[in-house]
């Protein structure tokens, strides 16, 4: 086989076939576009998107899968590029996920893309490259694209068929990529999140937010044999009605630091953290722009202090319309870790609180500009009010 002057990728144009099975054509050639540092970018006289590096011309056809032979044949026409250096690239029912095959001539088995491409050269001396896709009962159900790099699997593209979601075709692909790539590419690191492939944003954000519910913030790492022994040390001293006297006496301190301060609070002041209600802070921000967390940020960025928001983040919603549904209090819990702050840091604190509520007019409010459906208050992604970076 002689290096191809020309590598087609098949594929059905438009958003709503992006994430086709028949569109595995497209994916492997906008992966080669990538590697290979270039741009495919529209040609209208070769009907359909193209670079070029070398000698080599890449191209994905902007008709429909069955008028592909269109663009194939005006780029090999145009440039005299003979049908034994023509590769073409598409889905093929007939192999498992992760097998390919690659051949020259033969029929087009039924492929209308095969079939068109053929009519428009007037032979079918072209080479095929075939990547297989996976099947249930005999229907094709789901197709995966990965390549192997440096010990490495990167999985790059997705696409399955809605009627069979039950049947957990995601499953059934990476079982099979899984078997490929560990028992015949020996890789050492399956990455599943390299990309911006819109399927990909949506299963890793969904993937984080369940961990939470179930196990944590991603980043959080687990627990060591030292932090498992400091819980068995708090829990002791959590009985210990000298420490419990001290903390709670530290709660109380703080509150009045604030009340003298004009900062609300939530009274009692209680022994595990201190409750400040954001609104007696920041009065003139409107709820939209969720006071608990602009003063969150404010006390981080005047401070360096964290707080937890507790309010309309944590516990409100958008509707389905894109109205937001607002909670009754919002509040900033300042929490008291076990044996971490002395009296200079709640000192400094209180001033912190008291020099923010100063400058309550120059404080920015914040909207949220990406949520998931659960627990928005870890992993929203929010921009300020005023439109400012």
């Amino acid at each position: 086989m002689n290096p191809p002057r020309l590598i087609v990728g098949l594929g059905n144009p438009g958003p709503e076939y992006e994430a086709t099975r028949h569109n595995v054509g497209f994916w492997f050639v906008d992966q080669l576009a990538d590697r290979l540092k270039i741009a495919l970018a529209p040609q209208a006289k070769f009907f359909g998107k193209a670079a070029r590096t070398g000698e080599t011309w890449l191209l994905q056809p902007a008709t429909f899968m069955n008028r592909s032979g269109q663009a194939v044949a005006a780029l090999a026409n145009f440039y005299k590029i003979p049908p034994d250096e023509i590769l073409v690239i598409h889905d093929e029912l007939d192999l498992l996920p992760g097998q390919m095959k690659l051949k020259q001539g033969g029929s087009a088995a039924g492929h209308n893309g095969l079939k068109d491409i053929q009519a428009q050269l007037g032979t079918g001396d072209f080479w095929r490259l075939r990547l297989g896709i996976a099947e249930i009962d005999g229907q094709p159900v789901a197709a995966q694209f990965w390549t192997v790099e440096g010990g490495t699997a990167f999985i790059h593209k997705l696409a399955h068929d809605e009627r069979f979601r039950k049947q957990s075709p995601g499953t059934l692909l990476t079982a099979a990529m899984f078997a490929h790539v560990i028992d015949v590419d020996r890789v050492d690191l399956v990455d599943f999140g390299t990309g911006d492939d819109p399927y990909k944003r949506d299963w890793m954000d969904a993937v984080r937010n369940g961990l939470i519910m179930t196990e944590g913030f991603p980043t959080y790492g687990g627990l060591a044999g030292r932090d498992l022994e400091a819980l068995a040390v708090g829990l002791e001293e959590g009985m210990q009605e000298d420490y419990l006297r001290y903390r709670l006496r530290t709660a109380e301190y703080l509150g009045e630091r604030l009340d003298a301060a004009g900062v609300g609070f939530v009274r009692p002041t209680g022994g595990h953290a201190v409750y400040i209600d954001a609104r007696t802070v920041l009065p003139d921000m409107p709820l939209k722009h969720y006071p608990a967390w602009a003063l969150c940020n404010a006390l981080y960025l005047e401070g360096g202090f964290r707080g937890v928001e507790i309010g309309s983040v944590m516990f409100g919603k958008r509707l389905a319309d894109g109205t937001e549904t607002f909670h009754s209090m919002e509040l900033v819990r300042l929490a008291f870790p076990r044996r971490m702050y002395t009296q200079s840091h709640f000192e400094y604190a209180a001033e912190v609180i008291a020099e923010v509520k100063e400058k309550a007019a120059s404080i920015r409010g914040v909207t949220i500009t990406k949520q998931p459906q659960f627990l928005r208050h870890f992993t929203c992604e929010c921009a300020w009010a005023d439109g400012t970076a």
